[in-house]
């Protein structure tokens, strides 16, 4: 038996619309009408259509699969675990809403193969009180099986990941048994292009994966 854990989807933009709270549509109509995607091939169909992605798996001798994010959620122009943590309070608020709404797409997306497929969710640190809220709501779907957490820079205003304000976060998660996962690649410096160097960059890219415990 084939097991993927490390496949990708996502939905076209425009498809997120009804994910979103109304008070986003506006803004997020002008950002559809916008932006331009280099991260998503529109001809590969995988990405979001179900019946395509099962034949595709079944050609392939695929049973199941683990899918990460593989498109721009609202509000973003790059993938989530690329553009970084939100520094300004409203620039979190959009972006919030944007990885909710892939998170809610990413259940039904799931729900149309439930025994061969487990998304992760994706969070974010500015608010703890709020990233809790939904962990809690992603272990509560059957077709959820962790989360992704954006690595903080090591010069951000938001506090890296040992200090104590996160502690109700690691809770939860040891609490209901769910895993959190940090994309490698993502926590480069975050200062400007023409200052970044190499060693930065890869000093702050970091992995990790599996079970929280207590």
């Amino acid at each position: 038996m084939i097991l993927s854990s490390d496949a990708h989807c996502g939905a076209l933009a425009a498809d997120y619309r009804p994910y979103l709270p109304s008070r986003w549509h506006e803004e997020f109509d002008t950002w559809v009408a916008a932006i331009v995607s280099p991260w998503m091939d529109t001809n590969d169909i995988t990405n979001w259509d179900s019946d395509a992605r099962l034949a595709a798996m079944d050609a392939e001798g695929v049973a199941g699969e683990v899918l990460f994010p593989n498109s721009l959620p609202p509000f973003y122009d790059l993938l989530t675990h690329l553009s970084g943590v939100p520094r300004e309070r409203h620039e979190y608020e959009r972006r919030w809403a944007g990885l909710q709404a892939h998170n809610r797409w990413l259940v039904d997306f799931c729900n149309q193969a439930p025994a061969r497929r487990r998304g992760l969710v994706q969070l974010l640190p500015n608010d703890v009180d709020e990233a809790v809220d939904e962990l809690r709501w992603a272990a509560e779907q059957s077709a959820i099986g962790g989360a992704m957490l954006p690595a903080v820079p090591m010069n951000h205003t938001v506090p890296p990941y040992f200090d104590d304000r996160y502690e109700p976060l690691w809770r939860a998660a040891a609490e209901l048994g769910f895993p959190l996962h940090q994309h490698q690649g993502s926590g480069s410096p975050d200062v400007p292009p023409v200052k970044r160097r190499w060693p930065e960059v890869f000093s702050g890219s970091i992995s990790s994966c599996g079970p929280v415990s207590q």
